[in-house]
């Protein structure tokens, strides 16, 4: 558990230092919940969601160190196969954990929607494709833990 504060923080302090801290989501978190209180199901998926956000932050996050592990041991001729294709299998769950993040908030969203909510703010996301689900997921991590703070 330390070591993941550890880990939260320190994403956190680069996502401020990449200026993400003066970017917001589509909908802050709290917005989101609010829509969420009182129905079950909406706070089942939102439960959901904001885990597959925290999960896909470490992992891009993780995925980014390791990137930058390889580059050094390319500068110095230290690099391996083994290297890269370790770096291919994170990349693949990296890929698999985005699906899975974009599902729960697709789910979100539709069971928002049966429910007669407004669900404006998913039109960003679907406009800009993985990547506004991936922008969508950072600054919603972020503002769940600045918030905290």
């Amino acid at each position: 558990m330390h070591h993941e504060l550890e880990t939260t923080n320190s994403l956190v302090s680069k996502l401020e230092t990449s200026g993400y801290g003066e970017l917001q989501p589509s909908i802050l978190p709290h917005e989101l919940e609010a829509l969420c209180l009182g129905d079950p199901t909406l706070e089942t998926c939102f439960t959901s969601m904001k885990t597959y956000v925290h999960r896909y932050a470490h992992d891009v996050y993780s995925m980014m160190l390791e990137q930058i592990a390889l580059a050094k041991k390319r500068e110095q001729g230290e690099n391996t196969r083994e290297d890269a294709e370790l770096l291919a299998q994170t990349d693949e769950r990296r890929h698999h954990l985005h699906n899975a993040l974009m599902d729960s908030i697709n789910l979100m969203s539709r069971e928002l929607n049966k429910k007669g909510k407004d669900i404006e703010w998913m039109r960003p996301l679907v406009e800009n494709g993985r990547a506004g689900y991936a922008t969508f997921a950072l600054l919603t991590f972020y503002r769940l833990h600045v918030t905290i703070k």
